[in-house]
């Protein structure tokens, strides 16, 4: 069973940190620092949940949101939008667009985020 996530940021702290916390709980991670690769690399492994960006340069989650939605081969994989902003109209338009969540950053700890990833993946077992 696939249980790659795919982490999208344009801050490459950020998408290293959540893929080693992510690789930590057994789960596979890669990241990507823009729209166009995240979505090249979506088309190519079809990862089981993607975590997005919702404020990057060139092509924004939404943006990706889309395309990732549109194409018959990925519109099912869960996409769970990031963003430091945490006003309830961009959760909406974001839940509107097809995420399947809307996390804020700085606010999701360990134990948080592997509940939260448990949502959508099962968890790993246990070694």
């Amino acid at each position: 069973m696939n249980n790659a996530i795919l982490v999208v940021d344009d801050n490459a702290d950020l998408c290293r940190t959540l893929s080693r916390l992510l690789r930590h709980m057994g789960y596979a991670a890669d990241w990507a620092l823009s729209g166009a690769d995240a979505l090249s690399q979506v088309r190519k492994s079809k990862p089981a949940l993607i975590l997005l960006d919702y404020m990057m340069p060139e092509m924004n989650g939404l943006e990706v949101l889309s395309e990732v939605k549109s194409d018959a081969q990925t519109a099912e994989i869960p996409v769970v939008m990031l963003t430091a902003i945490s006003d309830a109209a961009t959760a909406e338009t974001a839940i509107r667009k097809g995420a399947a969540a809307f996390w804020v950053k700085g606010k999701i700890d360990y134990d948080k985020l592997r509940e939260d990833v448990a949502k959508f993946i099962p968890p790993p077992p246990s070694n």
